[in-house]
C-alpha cells in the first residue's frame, strides 16, 4: 500500500477528525441501568472522583458512558451557556471534552509515530494529546468538572505510558476528571487501579439487546437472530456487524465449516476468509482514513474467528462436535497474533477441524 504523507503540522485544524466523538446522555444507555444508577447518584452528591477506570468487554458502552458522563460533568449551570454546551457535546466539538485513541497517532506530528501500526498507545501520543489537553485552561464553565479526558482501551498503553499516566493520576489538574476505558483492565498497572475509581459493565441481557434492536429498526428475524448469537450481549459488536455486511457471514462460512469439518475442504474456507477479511479491512480503511491497515486486518480477523466460534458453540450444544473444536479456532487466532499469513492460519484451521473432528467418538 502506498506510504501517505502528511505536513509536519498534522493536527489542525482543530478538533481532529478522530477527537470530534458526540457525547450523549445518561438517559441513552441501554442495558446499563446499575452503572447508570450509580453515576447519577454521584453527580447528585456532587462529590466527583477525579479519576475513573471503566472496564468491561468489546462493545457493551464504556465509552458511550464515558462520554455521557463527561456530558453530565461539563454541564454548565447557566440556562443559555448549557444550551452552547449541549450543541457543541451533540457535535463532538467541546474544547474542554478530548478523547485519545490509537487512532490519533496517524495525525500526529512525529512522523515515526504515523508509520506505527496502531497497535497500542505510545507513550508520545499521550504526551502530544493527552498532557496538552489535560494542562489547559477550560474554555466553558462546567458545573461539576472544568475538563474531562478520556482514553480509550486504555489497556494498549505500554509501561512507559501507564507509568507517565501515573504523573496525572496522582497529582491531576483541580476540577479534571480522567476516564480509563479498558476491555482488559488486568492489563494496567495496580498503581492505576488504586488511584481510579472502578465501574465495571457487563454484557448485556437478551431483552436489553432485544431493546437496543428494536431501537435500531432491525426488524428481520433472522437478522435480529444472528446478530443476537454473534454478538453476545455486545451492542457495539452488534452495531458493527449490522452496519459493515458482517451479519451475512455466517451464511457464507458456515457450510465451509461444516465441510471442513467432514474432512470435505480444498482450501475454501480459507480462501472465503481470506477474501471475507481483505474485503472488509480495505472497505473499513476507506471510510476512515486515520485507521492502521494492519489494525483493520486483525479486527475483520476477530470477525471471522467470532463466526466460527459461534458455529463451533453451536454443534457443541447439538453433541455434534467437542472442545476441541473450539481449540482449533484458538490456535488459528494465535497464529494470526504471530503474524502468520492469513491464508496458512485459515489453512491450519480447516485442518484441525477435520483431524478434531475424527478423533471425536461416534463421529
Amino acid at each position: 500500500m502506498a506510504k501517505r504523507t502528511r505536513a509536519t503540522r498534522a493536527r489542525t485544524p482543530d478538533p481532529l477528525p478522530e477527537s470530534g466523538v458526540a457525547a450523549g446522555s445518561l438517559d441513552d444507555l441501554i442495558g446499563q441501568d446499575d452503572a447508570v444508577e450509580l453515576l447519577r447518584r454521584i453527580l447528585d452528591a456532587d462529590r466527583i472522583p477525579h479519576a475513573w477506570l471503566f472496564g468491561g468487554p468489546s462493545g457493551v458502552g464504556k465509552r458511550t458512558l464515558g462520554l455521557a458522563f463527561a456530558a453530565a460533568l461539563l454541564e454548565p449551570e447557566e440556562v443559555g451557556e448549557a444550551t452552547e454546551a449541549r450543541a457543541m457535546l451533540a457535535s463532538g466539538s467541546h474544547p474542554d471534552l478530548t478523547l485519545v485513541t490509537k487512532e490519533l497517532a496517524a495525525f500526529s506530528e512525529d512522523a515515526d509515530v504515523r508509520k506505527r501500526k496502531q497497535r497500542n498507545i505510545p507513550i508520545e501520543l499521550l504526551r502530544e494529546f493527552f498532557d496538552p489537553a489535560v494542562a489547559r485552561t477550560a474554555t466553558l464553565p462546567g458545573r461539576r468538572a472544568a475538563k474531562v479526558c478520556i482514553i480509550d482501551q486504555a489497556h494498549l498503553l505500554g509501561r512507559d505510558g501507564q507509568n507517565h499516566l501515573l504523573k496525572t493520576l496522582e497529582e491531576p489538574p483541580p476540577r479534571t476528571v480522567l476516564i480509563l476505558v479498558a476491555d482488559r483492565p488486568h492489563d494496567l498497572l495496580p498503581t492505576i487501579h488504586s488511584r481510579c475509581q472502578r465501574l465495571d459493565l457487563r454484557p448485556l441481557p437478551p431483552e436489553a439487546m432485544e431493546r437496543w434492536l428494536d431501537a435500531r429498526g432491525v426488524g428481520d428475524d433472522v437478522e435480529r437472530g444472528t446478530l443476537l448469537r454473534l454478538a453476545d450481549g455486545s451492542p457495539g459488536d452488534a452495531e458493527l456487524m449490522r452496519t459493515t455486511g458482517v451479519v451475512g457471514w455466517p451464511g457464507e462460512l458456515e457450510p465451509l465449516l461444516s465441510r471442513a469439518s467432514n474432512g470435505d475442504d480444498d482450501g475454501a474456507l480459507a480462501d472465503a476468509c481470506v477474501l471475507l477479511a481483505s474485503a472488509w479491512s480495505e472497505a473499513w480503511v476507506k471510510q476512515r482514513p486515520a485507521a492502521s491497515k494492519d489494525a483493520a486486518n486483525r479486527i475483520a480477523w476477530g470477525l471471522v474467528l467470532r463466526v466460527a466460534a459461534e458455529w463451533c458453540r453451536a454443534r457443541l450444544r447439538a453433541g455434534d462436535a467437542d472442545a476441541e473444536s473450539l481449540d482449533a479456532i484458538a490456535a488459528c487466532g494465535g497464529l494470526l497474533d504471530r503474524d502468520v499469513q492469513p491464508r496458512f492460519a485459515f489453512e491450519v484451521l480447516a485442518e484441525r477441524l477435520a483431524v478434531d473432528a475424527l478423533a471425536t467418538p461416534g463421529r
